[in-house]
């Protein structure tokens, strides 16, 4: 059975984790995918599916007035 040494690169540590490897990799292969094919477009909207504006925190989901402050307002997609 193989053990961690000290001072040894033997373990995973936490400056590694840190790094966060599969992130960079993948950031990688998107880039070079946009580089090749060229950036996305759009995706279209599904039949069924409806932007909303409500209030955040409460459900089921209440629309705001105009006394309602912006930063308790959000917008999301629903089902119809």
């Amino acid at each position: 059975m193989k053990k961690a040494i000290a001072g040894a690169d033997t373990y995973f540590s936490r400056w590694k984790l840190n790094m966060n490897i599969p992130g960079v990799i993948i950031s990688t292969v998107l880039d070079t995918l946009e580089g090749i094919y060229g950036t996305p477009g759009e995706l279209a909207m599904p039949e069924g599916i409806s932007k909303i504006t409500h209030i955040k925190g409460l459900y089921p989901y209440v629309a705001p007035d105009d006394t309602i402050p912006s930063d308790y307002v959000s917008t999301g997609l629903v089902k119809d």
